[in-house]
């Protein structure tokens, strides 16, 4: 809740550096954004914590994880005055060490049809984080766009096996029962439900 927050904020101005209450600020401002159905306010939210990470820049301007911030400003909320796709993957390959920035990148790519691109973004992912169950799903999404079904399946379990009980798994196992809905671990997983409900 608030005082929550507020207390977080409070030992970080306490404890931590100028910059770091610069980029708690634009965090927060960034998920207030995906709280409020107005687009003014979406559009104040998303002021803010570009004016936050570009203030983290000015101090720091090595700071991937900053860059990466302001490439999700970018690239997040389409009807925001922020978007801007060509500044979102500007700003992602500034943060060539985030595994996430990959991903992000990869999930522009694609929407821009450019499916091999993408791949190669993935992979560049995968090689700082194997287990990564993000991009696996992503990977299987490119594959079954592809009518590469045996593959997609195995990045969809992969990204199963990584996150089995968070959101990315539930994401992967929903793909994975649109390619094959009789594969062992959607019905293992059908039958688990059934029988919590009874």
């Amino acid at each position: 809740g608030a005082m929550v927050k507020l207390a977080e904020r409070t030992v970080i101005k306490l404890s931590g550096q100028p910059i770091d209450i610069a980029v708690y600020d634009a965090k927060a401002a960034y998920a207030a954004a995906f709280d409020s159905p107005v687009i003014g306010k979406i559009n104040e939210h998303m002021t803010a914590a570009r004016t936050g990470f570009e203030h983290c820049l000015q101090l720091d301007p090595r700071r991937e994880d900053c860059h990466y911030q302001l490439g999700l400003v970018y690239s997040s909320v389409k009807a925001s005055d922020a978007y801007d796709p060509k500044k979102a993957l500007a700003e992602l390959g500034l943060a060539p060490s985030l595994p996430a920035a990959w991903i992000q990148t990869a999930v522009l790519l694609r929407a821009a049809d450019q499916p091999a691109d993408a791949r190669a973004a993935l992979g560049e992912a995968l090689a700082l984080d194997a287990r990564s169950a993000v991009a696996h799903v992503e990977l299987g999404i490119l594959d079954k766009l592809d009518g590469k079904s045996d593959a997609a399946i195995g990045h969809f379990v992969a990204a199963l096996d990584a996150d089995p009980y968070g959101s990315v798994g539930e994401r992967a196992l929903g793909e994975l029962a649109k390619v094959k809905p009789d594969h062992p671990r959607v019905v293992q997983i059908g039958r688990a439900s059934c029988r919590e409900r009874v």
